[in-house]
């Protein structure tokens, strides 16, 4: 009632102090809850932020590797001279790896021809010269034998593969024979040279976990870049290609990851060189 009112005032600019009250209360309390909601979003790209520098940044960074003893008789040991730098020191062993691809047709030729740990790793620059035994013939299709094959050095962390570099090799037998007829059997290994081609090798980098060994899986997904060819014939060139690119299929089959793929000369000094501590 207005009347009511307009006798009496002061209860009138009471309602009015109050309903001002309660619209002031409100306000803050939004505004309170706004800035929480800020700060709540604001951690949690922090935290997301970190676990992608996890996968991003590499710890471990190739800077040379160098061939040994090459060109060498096939029944020679393989011998790859490795340097790397560790951005930090590492709570586990790096796992290293030769393979030699024993045939294009099937990954069931292929050799493991030695895996080694390496640790504990400090931070800084290390070098160490990976050996490996040469690959059994008897365990390589007769018809593989002699020509191009792949040869490919891993490094893994806590069982993850994060680096892959692989060599075009070629197997030939020097002493001269008639090309129709094909050197003769069974085949002299004592004659046959094993070349690798050192100066291009092919660089396959996967994102990996460097971090707590208990976080999420690795990402599915990663940009591919591949720059340069293999300075090869070109018909030797194409079924190497797929023999290399087979290998890497299958494992990222296995392993959800996609690679990206660079030029060793960009981030390796030329192989006659090596590079200093």
């Amino acid at each position: 009632n207005p009347a009511f009112f307009v006798h009496q005032p002061d209860t009138f600019l009471s309602l009015q102090l109050l309903v001002f009250t309660n619209i002031i209360l409100q306000l803050v309390e939004k505004t309170k809850s706004l800035s929480e909601t800020k700060s709540s979003s604001k951690s949690f790209r922090v935290s997301l932020q970190k676990k992608e520098n996890a996968y991003k940044m590499s710890m471990v960074n190739v800077s040379n590797m160098m061939v040994l003893d090459n060109p060498a008789p096939f029944g020679n040991p393989l011998q790859f001279e490795i340097t790397f730098e560790c951005l930090q020191p590492l709570e586990d062993d790096l796992e290293w790896k030769v393979v030699y691809v024993g045939s294009a047709k099937s990954s069931s030729h292929d050799q493991t021809l030695d895996e080694i740990l390496v640790g504990p790793v400090p931070q800084g620059v290390n070098k160490f010269i990976l050996q490996a035994d040469p690959p059994n013939a008897t365990s390589i299709p007769e018809n593989d034998i002699l020509g191009v094959t792949v040869i490919l050095v891993t490094c893994s962390y806590r069982e993850k593969e994060f680096l892959r570099v692989g060599y075009y090799v070629n197997n030939e037998y020097v002493e001269e024979y008639d090309p129709e007829v094909g050197p003769p059997k069974p085949l002299d290994f004592g004659k046959v040279v094993r070349t690798i081609l050192a100066d291009k090798p092919r660089v396959t980098r996967f994102p990996i976990n460097w971090g707590d060994p208990n976080a999420e899986e690795e990402k599915q997904q990663s940009e591919t870049i591949q720059e340069g060819d293999i300075g090869m014939e070109a018909d030797q060139e194409q079924g190497d290609d797929d023999m290399m690119d087979d290998d890497e299929e299958e494992d990222e089959e296995e392993d959800g990851n996609c690679d990206v793929e660079v030029d060793l000369a960009e981030d390796i000094p030329d192989s006659n060189m090596i590079a200093t501590e």
